[in-house]
């Protein structure tokens, strides 16, 4: 575990975990889920490793249907873990071929090669950035042979935050944000390619991402505004302890839709960023 700090700002990188951001807390108030709690909530211990922190998606964000997507010409399989779809890419809990903090112990940079299940030549790095008044995070995979990428960033937002030892339902999360257009899924949860309105919460959807930040604000505490390049983002919120706000580079099976796909030659790189600001 790798320990940042940034004036009151906390946060601890698991390179261990996939490079997941373990823990992360402004002004003294831990907004993640931990894998403690995790545990506790979901019966499940160890948890998931997709039920707890920030974690990384790549080389795609979000389902695969069934596993299978096509590629200049050529069918591919990858494993199916989380039936009947593959999801969240390959790293999520894969440990980091490398890890490095800086000298001022506010930013760490993890690294991986690309390997088997993903069937094309690569490296993913993470470089994670704290300031006295936001997280910078930065996902990059460079290709050294042609393949198709989207990348994004899973967190869990607990949905209570601990104020002086008690949880307070007045303070619940709220995701604040114009919310709009949003992919229409069909029977297996999978994008149609059709936007719709984004109709009534609670939602396990992908959205375009809005003209206007997205906030988390948990009233009278703490708020959390979104900025990123990233043109789409995913709204998890049908359980009461964690909501998710995932920015991705592109939809669920952006493999096989082709929609905000990044498809690299031999030599480039595809990029995504994103930055939660703490505003109060």
């Amino acid at each position: 575990m790798l320990n940042l700090v940034a004036g009151d700002n906390r946060a601890t990188v698991s390179p261990e975990h996939g490079g997941r951001i373990a823990a992360l807390s402004f002004a003294g108030h831990e907004v993640l889920l931990d894998a403690a709690t995790a545990a506790s909530r979901t019966g499940q211990d160890p948890p998931a490793a997709t039920r707890w922190g920030m974690f990384l998606m790549a080389p795609w964000a979000g389902r695969v249907r069934h596993g299978e997507f096509a590629f200049n010409g050529r069918q591919y399989h990858l494993p199916i873990n989380k039936a009947p779809h593959a999801i969240h890419g390959t790293i999520f809990d894969r440990p980091a071929d490398s890890a490095e903090v800086d000298v001022t112990q506010s930013e760490v940079t993890c690294t991986w090669r690309l390997r088997d299940p993903w069937p094309f030549e690569g490296v993913v790095t993470s470089h994670v950035a704290l300031t006295a008044d936001s997280l910078n995070l930065r996902l990059e995979v460079a290709a050294e042979e042609a393949m198709p990428v989207t990348l994004g960033w899973h967190p869990w937002w607990r949905t209570e935050l601990d104020t002086g030892g008690r949880l307070d339902p007045a303070r619940r999360l709220v995701i604040d944000g114009p919310l709009a257009a949003r992919y229409q899924r069909d029977e297996e949860s999978i994008p149609t390619g059709a936007l719709v309105g984004p109709g009534p919460p609670p939602w396990d959807d992908c959205f375009l991402t809005p003209d206007r930040p997205l906030r988390l604000v948990w009233p009278g505490t703490l708020s959390l505004r979104l900025e990123t390049d990233c043109p789409d983002v995913v709204v998890f919120n049908e359980i009461d302890f964690a909501h998710c706000v995932e920015p991705q580079s592109g939809p669920p099976d952006a493999l096989n839709s082709g929609t905000h796909l990044q498809v690299l030659a031999a030599g480039q790189r595809a990029t995504a960023t994103s930055r939660w600001v703490r505003e109060a």
